[in-house]
């Protein structure tokens, strides 16, 4: 009963989210709103900054409803007060969902989704969704080589995810391959780190 009230909860305040938009569309390319989610992802502040600024209510930016909602989730994760943290999560996770259903096709917003679940403890999505999103983002990269690398950052998030889930083994073999993917990468480091601390 609670998760269908939070079900209903997140898709009620897209108004909320629209009241405010800037005084001029920003003009970014699919692959800028990408790199600057992922710069944001790694913490640099002045792109959070800017993403938050910029793409609030920019309908002709492709990504621009995804990419603030993560980038709220991300900026939420370094408030101090609770109440605060969490409504900044929620409304993240409601332009989230909002992009995802209008776009469904289109896998990088899914990872987010589930990255932002993952950070967010599962709280607004659920384990069994955010794996759904990994698994749709992983088969649509197969089939477009072209789209931004996401490959072993998706297997770094099943990893995760199977472990939250109690799934040590199907963990580890997907950090094994996240980190086979991206050696170098920060998938690849993060995947090499819980395999480190799982092996002991």
């Amino acid at each position: 009963m609670r998760g269908a009230a939070v079900t209903g909860a997140l898709l009620l305040p897209v108004a909320v989210i629209a009241a405010e938009k800037p005084a001029t569309a920003p003009s970014y390319t699919y692959t800028q709103v990408y790199e600057l989610v992922t710069k944001a992802e790694g913490g640099d502040s002045a792109a959070k900054t800017a993403g938050l600024g910029s793409l609030r209510e920019a309908p002709d930016v492709p990504l621009a409803g995804a990419a603030w909602g993560r980038l709220m989730v991300v900026g939420g994760c370094g408030k101090a007060f609770v109440a605060i943290r969490y409504w900044d999560y929620w409304r993240g996770f409601v332009a989230l969902n909002a992009y995802i259903a209008a776009h469904p096709s289109d896998p990088i917003p899914r990872v987010w989704r589930a990255a932002s679940a993952v950070d967010t403890n599962y709280v607004f999505w659920k384990p069994a969704a955010a794996r759904a999103d990994v698994a749709f983002a992983l088969q649509s990269m197969t089939e477009d080589p072209d789209l931004p690398g996401e490959p072993a950052r998706c297997k770094l998030l099943m990893g995760i995810i199977a472990k939250d889930n109690g799934d040590l083994e199907a963990a580890m073999a997907w950090w094994q391959e996240a980190f086979a993917a991206d050696p170098a990468g920060p998938a690849g480091r993060e995947a090499a780190r819980y395999l480190d601390l799982f092996t002991g």
